[in-house]
């Protein structure tokens, strides 16, 4: 231990590092020191490399670091470092917990050879024997240092912490502590499932998985097979974080995937440097008081966040499915709660872990303000939002639809071969308009503060073939629709109005409207619009409509081509655009299309 700086003021914010003597732990100590706010105790398991770390760091001209012993797996070491904090300085306002070990042996030439940790997977085991080597011994250690000394030493410092006015806690995870990992889908429910995991809980399942290693039960009861001890550690760091944030909600407490970064448990195969590792942990290191808790950071950025609308059934559930299959963090919304949790039940027991509910009625003020509070408090920003809620507009009866192939033969041309088959009135058209229209835009233009947070923000707006301009037959009402540099959302409003008030007044034929599933069509239209203006009018985002094809769903009775997987991809693939992708467009299934004349192929796949 050093003498602390004469400089010391109990205004300076004081920040502890585990594992500081080296690596990503030594970076996050020179970046927390070069801010003269900070003092930073580095601690390190070996004193002599711990005290030549801080000389390093003051060599380059940081005072502001003192060293003191840390064995995390110690009880003594612990309660000697608590008395030292004690005795000078009373409080602590950052803990980042960076010490860890991997579990293994690596033989770190054949481990360069094979491109490090890139190649390894529980599906080629056998592509690896030779190069990592696990048993017992290794693997317990993994889990004593990983996961119950970062737990023993956050509670050790707790009091501390809770002295200080602005405190945060870091936890140093991994890719690698994310669920996908776990191939026993009743442990992945129970780690998912915070509200009920407790840390006895915890204890049992890392025991469990302690016993099958040593009886070579991994692969049988579904536990990681390579790598097993390290995933193990970090999934139970991950689930600690966000029980920890829970029970302190006062304190910003988070885990962070630094990167695959170039350093001595990598045998230096990592994409990047140690600096830029640490930019991750320092940043939530350094959140303000209104930060985000109990959240998982992919370096510098929350895991990606995505919000859909509609997502209890059909198209939208699928598009929950796949995002969440690709590892990112949705939000389902749905009008009716109990079907909502429901759909999110379901998704959870297929083994996705990272999807939450939240009510969301589009056309309610009161449900949309509630539901971008809900966003405010607990994720801060948003990345995809897909746009998916909506209305047909019209009355069905189901079997005679079925009888003439559904929405197939549905035609302006044709409206009295739908007579008893599918009834419009003034009262379903204003709904549909309402929903599929006006609830898109109310939900988007509550969101966008969040999505304007996000450094790749997606909007998706399902939308279908029949909102191209093909539908309309007034030449001048498709001109405005058109000409997009000209329109705006108040003209689209007036559009929409006057398209009602035809409706009410049996003038849709003779004013060149949509005759059949009229306000079906009006509505996509508008949607198509404003996706248009939307995106002239923030470019930094991608804003695109895709229609996702004939679907069987309800809204088509059954009657489309396609599954909801399959109809699913094309907002997915469009919901994952990247930052130079397109904006403004009209999708067709996956692919880009003229929204004034699409291709119609009948009875394949871009039907209506």
């Amino acid at each position: 231990m050093e003498e602390i700086p004469s400089d010391y003021s109990a205004e300076k914010r004081c920040a502890l590092v585990t594992g500081g003597n080296k690596g990503i732990g030594l970076e996050i100590c020179r970046q927390l020191a070069s801010n003269d706010h900070i003092l930073v105790v580095l601690t390190a398991r070996d004193e002599k490399k711990g005290i030549e770390a801080v000389e390093s760091l003051k060599t380059s001209g940081l005072s502001n670091v003192v060293f003191h012993q840390l064995d995390v797996t110690d009880p003594s070491s612990i309660a000697s470092l608590e008395n030292f904090l004690k005795t000078h300085f009373k409080k602590l306002d950052i803990l980042v917990n960076n010490a860890a070990e991997i579990g293994l042996t690596i033989e770190a030439d054949a481990f360069r050879a094979f491109n490090g940790f890139i190649n390894v997977s529980d599906e080629n085991p056998d592509l690896i024997k030779g190069v990592l080597t696990q048993n017992y011994y290794k693997a317990e250690k993994c889990i004593e240092i990983n996961y119950y000394g970062t737990k023993a030493v956050t509670e050790a410092l707790l009091p501390f912490l809770q002295l200080s006015s602005s405190a945060n806690i870091v936890n140093v995870s991994s890719i690698y502590g994310t669920l996908q990992f776990i191939h026993n889908d009743k442990v992945k429910e129970e780690l998912n499932n915070v509200e009920s995991l407790t840390e006895e809980r915890l204890d049992e399942l890392l025991q469990w998985f302690l016993e099958d290693f040593k009886e070579n039960k991994l692969e049988a009861n579904g536990w990681p097979i390579i790598v097993s001890a390290y995933k193990m550690s970090k999934i139970a760091l991950n689930a600690y974080t966000r029980m920890l944030a829970r029970k302190f909600p006062s304190m910003r407490i988070n885990c962070v995937h630094p990167g695959y970064v170039k350093t001595d448990i990598s045998c230096n195969t990592g994409f990047i440097t140690a600096e830029e590792g640490a930019k991750g942990p320092v940043k939530v290191a350094l959140l303000p008081d209104n930060g985000p808790s109990g959240q998982y950071f992919d370096q510098t950025e929350l895991s990606t966040c995505a919000v859909v609308t509609g997502g209890n059934k059909g198209i939208g559930l699928e598009i929950c499915r796949q995002l969440a299959s690709n590892g990112i963090l949705v939000i389902l919304t749905a009008r009716d709660e109990k079907r909502g949790i429901e759909a999110v039940q379901s998704l959870k027991a297929t083994g996705l872990s990272d999807v939450v509910f939240h009510q969301l009625d589009v056309k309610d003020p009161s449900s949309i303000a509630s539901f971008a509070n809900f966003l405010k408090t607990d994720f801060k920003k948003l990345d995809i939002l897909v746009n998916n809620a909506g209305e047909i507009g019209l009355t069905i009866e189901a079997n005679a639809f079925k009888a003439v192939e559904g929405f197939v033969s549905v035609c302006d041309e044709n409206p009295d071969l739908m007579k008893g088959i599918m009834e419009q009135n003034y009262d379903k058209a204003e709904k549909c308009i309402e929903t599929n229209y006006y609830g898109t835009k109310a939900v988007t233009e509550a969101l966008l503060p969040f999505l304007q947070l996000s450094n790749s923000a997606n909007i998706v707006n399902v939308s279908s073939v029949y909102g191209t301009l093909q539908f309309i037959h007034s030449e001048k009402v498709k001109e405005e629709l058109n000409n997009v540099e000209s329109l705006t959302e108040e003209g689209l409003d007036k559009l929409l109005q006057r398209f009602l008030k035809d409706f009410k007044e049996n003038k849709l034929e003779v004013n060149g409207w949509p005759i059949l599933v009229s306000a079906y069509k009006m509505s996509k239209a508008a949607v198509n619009a404003y996706t248009r203006i939307l995106a002239r009018k923030f470019p930094n985002m991608r804003i695109n409509s895709v229609h996702p094809g004939y679907v069987k769903t309800d809204i088509t009775r059954g009657t489309g081509f396609l599954t909801v997987e399959e109809g699913a991809k094309g907002p997915v693939k469009v919901a994952l655009l990247p930052k130079d992708g397109p904006s403004g467009q009209y999708f067709d299934q996956t692919e880009l299309s003229n929204i004034l004349n699409p291709v119609i192929v009948l009875k394949t796949q871009n039907i209506y």
